[in-house]
C-alpha cells in the first residue's frame, strides 16, 4: 500500500471564486460565533441553571467549542466544508481529601448541511480516491460517554484512578488524548500516578478498551509505564515503555496484527544565555518491535533532535524526526496518539512504509492576547531517502478572555517524487468556552 505511484491530479472544475468562498467562511463564522454567544454566557456571568459553588457539592465542567473546516485535496473532485461543535458536560464531586468522581458526556453534532467525509475507511489513506467525492474530516455525529473515573488520594504523593479516562504522557508524541480532534481519546483504564521521590514523577496504566478520536471503539490490552525526573537544574529525562496487544489499531498497515511496544528515553532542557535569551533543547530515541502476536514486518526507530532559541516574545526552533523503516516493509507508527508534529495539513498520520524524515523550522510570537504560529517542513523518506513533499503551516489564535478564545490553522501540504499522498490545503476555525 506504502508504494510510490504517480500522483492522483484532480478533475474538479475550476475553483470557486474567491469571493464567493470567503463570503462563505463568513457565513459559517458568523453562525459559528452566534452559537457560541448564544449558548455561553456573559463573560463574569453565572451559566444559566449551573447554580454557585454553595448550591453543588462539587464542580460542573461544560466546554463548547464550535468550528469551522475546509479542505481542498488534489485526488478529491469537490472540496470539503462544514462546521459542527463539540458541547462537554459533566460533573466533578469530592466527598472526602481522598475520594473524587467525575463523569462527562460528549457531543458532536454536525450543522447545516455536511460537505464532508465523515467516515473514515481504509481507502481514504491509500493511493486514488475513496468512494466518497470529499476529503476526509473524520469528526463523528454523536454522543458519548466521555469520561467516568474514580481517583483515590489515600496514599501519600500518589493519585489511582479506575474507569474511561484521558492520559497524557510525556509531549503526547506516543500517548495523548488527540484533543486537536473534536472526540478525543480516552482509554478504559486503571492508572497510578506516584511523586514520592524528589523531582520525580512514575506513572503505570493498564487498558482494556481505547476510544480513538474517530469514535471507534476497540479492546485492547495495553501497558503504559512512564518515568521521569529532573537531573540537574534546567535539564529533565524520561524514560518509557508502551505495550499495546492490540490487532487493530488506528492507523492503516495492512498487517493482520498491529500489537507492538515501544521503548525509548528522552533529555529536555533550558540554558539560558546572554541577553535574556533561553536555549531549548530536546533529544530522544526509541525502538519499535512487535509485541503479542505482532507481525514480525513491526521494526522500526525513532530519534528526534531540536533547539531553538526565546527571547522577549519570540522564539524559535529547528527540529528534525526521524520515523525509521524496516528496508521499506514497515514504518514506525505511533496509534496511541494524534500526529500534529508532522504538519497541520494532516498527511502523515500514517507513517509510510518506507519511513518518513521532516526537518522544519519554526518561529512563534506572543503579543498580548494574540498569539502567531509560522512553521516549514521538509519531508523525506527514512529509507531510499526520496522526497516526499513540503509544507507551510500557519496558526493564530486571540483569547478573549480566561474562558473564551479563537484559532484559525492553516497547512499547506505539497506531494513530491512521485509520492502517493495527494496535494492538500486545510483550514480549520475553531471557538472554545470552557466554564
Amino acid at each position: 500500500m506504502y508504494t510510490h505511484a504517480p500522483q492522483v491530479v484532480s478533475t474538479r472544475a475550476a475553483s470557486k471564486p474567491w469571493n464567493a468562498r470567503l463570503a462563505r467562511i463568513i457565513a459559517r463564522l458568523t453562525l459559528v460565533a452566534g452559537l457560541t454567544a448564544t449558548c455561553a454566557p456573559a463573560i463574569g456571568e453565572t451559566p444559566a441553571g449551573a447554580g454557585t459553588a454553595d448550591d453543588f457539592p462539587g464542580r460542573v465542567l461544560l466546554q463548547l467549542r464550535p468550528r469551522y473546516y475546509y479542505t481542498d485535496q488534489s485526488n478529491k473532485p469537490l472540496q470539503a466544508e462544514a462546521a459542527n461543535v463539540r458541547s462537554l458536560l459533566g460533573y466533578r464531586y469530592a466527598p472526602s481529601g481522598e475520594f473524587e468522581f467525575t463523569g462527562q458526556i460528549v457531543n458532536v453534532s454536525w450543522l447545516g448541511p455536511i460537505r464532508a467525509n465523515i467516515q473514515p475507511g481504509r481507502a481514504d489513506f491509500g493511493p486514488g480516491s475513496s468512494p466518497s467525492p470529499y476529503p476526509l474530516v473524520g469528526d463523528p455525529d454523536t454522543t458519548d460517554l466521555n469520561l467516568l473515573y474514580a481517583d483515590y488520594r489515600g496514599l501519600a504523593d500518589t493519585r489511582i484512578r479506575i474507569g474511561r479516562q484521558a492520559i497524557k504522557l510525556g509531549n503526547e508524541r506516543f500517548v495523548g488524548d488527540a484533543d486537536v480532534r473534536q472526540m478525543p481519546q480516552v482509554f478504559d483504564a486503571i492508572s497510578v500516578r506516584n511523586r514520592s521521590l524528589p523531582k520525580t514523577e512514575l506513572f503505570a496504566a493498564q487498558a482494556w478498551h481505547v476510544r480513538t478520536y474517530f469514535g471507534n471503539r476497540f479492546q485492547s490490552r495495553t501497558t503504559l509505564l512512564n518515568a521521569r525526573t529532573q537531573i540537574a537544574p534546567g535539564l529533565n529525562m524520561g524514560a518509557y515503555a508502551y505495550l499495546q496487544n492490540q490487532p487493530q489499531i488506528n492507523v492503516i498497515t495492512l498487517l493482520g496484527d498491529n500489537s507492538n511496544r515501544i521503548v525509548g528515553a528522552r533529555l529536555e532542557g533550558n540554558l539560558e544565555a546572554p541577553a535574556a535569551v533561553r536555549w531549548y533543547y530536546t533529544a530522544e530515541a526509541a525502538r519499535q518491535r512487535p509485541f503479542a502476536n505482532g507481525d514480525r514486518l513491526i521494526r522500526a526507530e525513532y530519534y528526534r533532535l531540536a533547539a531553538g532559541p526565546s527571547w522577549g516574545i519570540f522564539s524559535a526552533q529547528v527540529d528534525y524526526e526521524r520515523l525509521g523503516s524496516n528496508r521499506g516493509k514497515y514504518g514506525f507508527q505511533m496509534p496511541l496518539s494524534y500526529n500534529t508534529s508532522q504538519g497541520w495539513a494532516y498527511e502523515f498520520l500514517n507513517t509510510p512504509m518506507q519511513g518518513l524524515r521532516d526537518l522544519n523550522l519554526s518561529v512563534a510570537a506572543a503579543l498580548g492576547r494574540w498569539k502567531l504560529w509560522l512553521k516549514r517542513h521538509r519531508f523525506s523518506a527514512a529509507y531510499g531517502g526520496n522526497s516526499l513533499g513540503r509544507e507551510w503551516d500557519f496558526a493564530v489564535a486571540y483569547r478573549f478572555s480566561a474562558a473564551l478564545s479563537i484559532r484559525g490553522v492553516f497547512g499547506r501540504f505539497r506531494s513530491e517524487g512521485g509520492f502517493f499522498r495527494p496535494h492538500a490545503q486545510r483550514y480549520y476555525v475553531t471557538m472554545q468556552y470552557d466554564y
